[in-house]
């Protein structure tokens, strides 16, 4: 079996599978069990304290002040807050079925696209 790096337990350093130790801080290799309970539960320990990424909630659990997709508007204000294109300071595209600028109303609707409807 060729050798791989594996990330110590403890020190979380990469070092070969070969080795019987960390050679950093001499912690033995996780096998079996072990290895499976640190792969489960690091990122659930890292986000309890860290909190999940995307979610900045405020002291109160306010989800208001949720910016999705990084567009500058939160989400209890943006129409779509998985599109960034999508806001109220968006240009409405009158062709595309989509509420651009979060007023309520698509294209042909849109005040915004009375201008540019066809047949004059």
């Amino acid at each position: 079996m060729r050798a791989q790096f594996v990330s110590c337990g403890r020190c979380k350093r990469p070092y070969l599978s070969e080795e019987s130790a960390c050679p950093f801080c001499a912690a033995p290799p996780l096998r079996g069990a072990a290895k499976v309970f640190m792969g489960v539960m690091t990122p659930l320990v890292l986000a309890a304290c860290y909190g999940s990424p995307g979610w900045e909630l405020d002291d109160t659990g306010d989800t208001s002040t949720i910016d999705l997709d990084g567009d500058g508007w939160n989400s209890d204000v943006d129409c779509d807050d998985a599109d960034e294109n999508v806001n109220p300071d968006a240009i409405e595209d009158c062709a595309d079925t989509i509420d651009n600028d979060c007023d309520d109303k698509i294209d042909g609707e849109d005040e915004d696209c009375a201008d540019t409807g066809s047949g004059g």
